[in-house]
C-alpha cells in the first residue's frame, strides 16, 4: 500500500489479466527509538500491521472496488465480525486475517463467522454476497462533504454514563457536565466534529442535521 495512488497498480493487475486482488499488505514504518540508548528498536523500515491501519485498509480496499470490476480480498486490521462485515461492505468480496489470529490464536475465525451470520440473520442478509460493495455509493469526497449540511451533536440522556469524556475534548465548549452528572450540549457552540461522539464509551451521542433542529427548537419555544 507504500504508494501515492492505490488504483494505478489495482488496473494494471486487472489489465495484465488478473484474476483477483489481494489488498493489502502491511503499512511500511519505523517501529520505535530506545530513547536511552538513540538506537532504533528495529533497524529498518518494517511492516506495520494490526487494528490500528484498518481504517486505512478500507479507505485502500474502496479505492480499489471503484476501479476494477475483479474480485478484491480484503486484508488488514480484521479483528472481529464487524470489521469483516465493513471489508465487505466497501467491496471485498473475501476477507483475510493474520494479526488477529496471532494475539487470539485460530478461535477467533469461528468467533468471527459466528458474528456475521447473527448479523446476517438480524438484518435479513440471505447471503454474504449481498453485502459487497454497498457502502460505495455513499462515499464520497472531501470537497463535496463541505457542502453538505451542517451538523450538531445531540445527546440521549438515558444512555449518558456521566463520564464526561465529550466535555473534556470539545475544543469549542460546547459540552459541560452538569451536577447529575449528564452532559449538556450548547449547539450555538457545536462545530459538528463528531470527537465526542468517537470517545462515548456508550453511544449516547449522535450528529443530526443542525438546520432542522433549530428549526424543531424554534417552534417547540412558540
Amino acid at each position: 500500500p507504500n504508494i501515492s495512488d492505490i488504483t494505478i497498480i489495482a488496473k494494471a493487475c486487472e489489465d495484465s489479466g488478473a484474476d483477483a486482488i489481494a489488498a493489502t499488505n502491511s503499512i511500511q514504518a519505523l517501529v520505535g527509538i530506545d530513547v536511552e540508548t538513540g538506537r532504533p528498536l528495529l533497524p529498518a523500515f518494517g511492516g506495520y500491521s494490526g487494528p490500528c491501519v484498518h481504517p486505512i485498509m478500507l479507505r485502500i480496499v474502496a479505492q480499489i472496488a471503484q476501479a476494477v470490476k475483479i474480485p478484491i480480498s480484503g486484508i488488514g486490521g480484521v479483528s472481529n465480525w464487524k470489521q469483516a462485515i465493513e471489508m465487505m461492505m466497501v467491496g471485498a468480496s473475501t476477507v483475510q486475517i493474520g494479526t488477529g489470529i496471532m494475539w487470539r490464536g485460530y478461535k477467533l475465525i469461528g468467533d468471527i463467522i459466528s458474528g456475521m451470520e447473527s448479523f446476517m440473520v438480524r438484518k435479513d442478509y440471505k447471503s454474504s454476497k449481498e453485502l459487497v460493495g454497498i457502502s460505495l455509493k455513499h462515499i464520497t469526497t472531501t470537497e463535496e462533504m463541505a457542502e453538505l449540511p451542517p451538523v450538531v451533536a445531540i445527546l440521549d440522556e438515558d444512555l449518558c454514563i456521566g463520564c464526561g469524556n465529550c466535555a473534556k475534548v470539545c475544543g469549542y465548549n460546547a459540552i459541560e457536565m452538569k451536577e447529575n452528572d449528564i452532559a449538556k450540549i450548547n449547539i450555538d457552540n457545536c462545530d459538528g466534529c463528531g470527537l465526542c461522539v468517537q470517545v462515548c464509551p456508550n453511544s449516547a451521542l449522535s450528529l443530526v442535521d443542525k438546520t432542522e433542529l433549530i428549526k424543531k427548537r424554534n417552534n417547540f419555544a412558540k
